[in-house]
């Protein structure tokens, strides 16, 4: 039935019904900004109003608050996607007013409440998927890529996915052809107003880069808006210690309730800077004949790390029942733990105040690469030892031995504990 047809017979209804009808209930579409932080969007809902009380339904649509024309009850025509959303959102409260209209057919006085539960089920029906399966859509492509990754890779991905609903208020109806070169140049503009650094506006774009390699080798889409799109990053600040702060750092005086945390650090660095959430899930038999055998779990390359007499040292004061290391038998969360140790880290020095007040389990990764280094140890040795990707096209033909990279630990660990090169 066309809008003229459903207007016309909600007049003759009315007139039929009389006044006491048409003054029953009013629907409206509400802004919900209560929560809601600046820059980010806000829940559209359907306001469902009855002798002064009122009950709210969601639309299942986000839009930014300077975007939305109050009065107009609409998307100002400069938004992204205006029209799109426009047309999605005057639908659905096209079909709130025909159930509140079929409910008062049936019952003349319906409850706020049954007004509010008819509603609710015309715009989400039961039978209803929650994923769309429009293989052109971008956002279920987005969520399944999502869920092949963990940790704070995972969680990346979900900022940059929330950043993207607040530039897209209609992303669920977005398509692969949809995003244009043009497209990104205005969420480019969007992020840079928005986006706390430049990097972290790059980072977004990468994620939303990674999405559609994704999709393209899935054969969801040929399109590559990418092309001829530049990210830029800028240099961030070294986030490395030098051997003098290293042999300074592992020797500082601390509460006996912050020597844990130290040791943590210590012995990421000691295991040639693996990665926090790598060491707290290594299992308890994680040992194997003095190695350490492992999949990083951002990569899913797999490592191997002999486990030196000082980081044994450490594994030995400090392990688990369910884990090689006990933080997880008792915190459900590797990020909570983590915090803990930077918030202890940036925290250890003397009277004068904090020696390293930005100072986080990371920077034991680049301080091993960088001491390394320093040894005249090669980058590949390293980015082997790290378990970064290969550096050229021809390592994929080396077969790396691990004597180099065991030596390379060890001369590392005798020049910064013990000043022997």
């Amino acid at each position: 039935m066309s809008k003229i047809a459903v207007s016309r017979l909600r007049f003759c209804l009315c007139a039929v019904l009389g006044s006491s009808f048409t003054t029953m209930a009013k629907l409206n579409v509400y802004l919900d900004t209560r929560r809601v932080k600046p820059g980010c969007p806000a829940p559209l809902k359907i306001s469902i109003t009855q002798k002064r009380a009122v009950r709210y339904v969601s639309l299942g649509v986000s839009v930014l608050p300077a975007h939305w024309d109050a009065a107009q009850r609409r998307l100002r025509s400069g938004a992204p996607l205006a029209a799109r959303t426009n047309l999605l959102i005057s639908r659905r409260l096209l079909a709130a007013e025909d159930a509140v209209l079929e409910l008062s057919l049936r019952s003349p006085r319906p409850s706020l409440d049954q007004l509010r539960d008819a509603v609710s089920a015309v715009l989400k029906p039961k039978d209803e998927p929650e994923v769309v399966t429009d293989r052109s859509l971008l956002l279920p492509a987005f969520l399944r890529f999502i869920e092949t990754k963990t940790g704070k890779t995972r969680s990346a991905y979900l900022q940059s996915l929330s950043r993207l609903r607040a530039f897209c208020p209609a992303l669920d109806a977005l398509r692969f052809e949809d995003v244009t070169r043009s497209w990104l140049l205005e969420y480019d503009t969007f992020l840079a107003r928005t986006a706390p650094s430049q990097n972290s506006r790059a980072d977004y774009l990468i994620c939303l880069r990674a999405v559609f390699n994704f999709a393209i080798d899935d054969g969801l889409t040929e399109s590559y808006p990418f092309r001829k799109f530049k990210i830029r990053k800028v240099r961030t600040s070294k986030r490395s210690l030098s051997v003098a702060d290293l042999r300074r750092l592992f020797s500082a005086k601390v509460r006996p309730s912050q020597q844990k945390y130290l040791d943590f650090f210590k012995l990421s660095f000691f295991l040639q800077g693996i990665n926090s959430v790598d060491l707290l899930h290594l299992p308890p038999d994680a040992i194997r004949d003095g190695r350490i055998d492992f999949s990083r779990s951002k990569t899913k390359s797999q490592l191997s790390v002999k486990v030196e007499p000082e980081a044994l040292e450490i594994i030995n004061r400090y392990r688990g029942r369910g884990w090689l290391l006990s933080p997880l038998d008792t915190y459900s969360n590797y990020e909570d733990y983590r915090r803990k140790v930077n918030i202890a880290l940036q925290r250890v020095g003397d009277e004068k105040g904090a020696w390293f007040p930005r100072l986080t389990t990371y920077w034991a990764r680049h301080s091993w690469a960088t001491a390394a280094f320093d040894l005249g140890v090669s980058k590949e040795v390293i980015a082997q030892a790290l378990g970064h990707s290969s550096s050229s096209v021809t390592d994929i033909y080396i077969r790396f031995d691990l004597r180099h990279v065991d030596s390379a630990n060890r001369r590392v660990l005798d020049w910064v504990l013990y000043g022997k090169k």
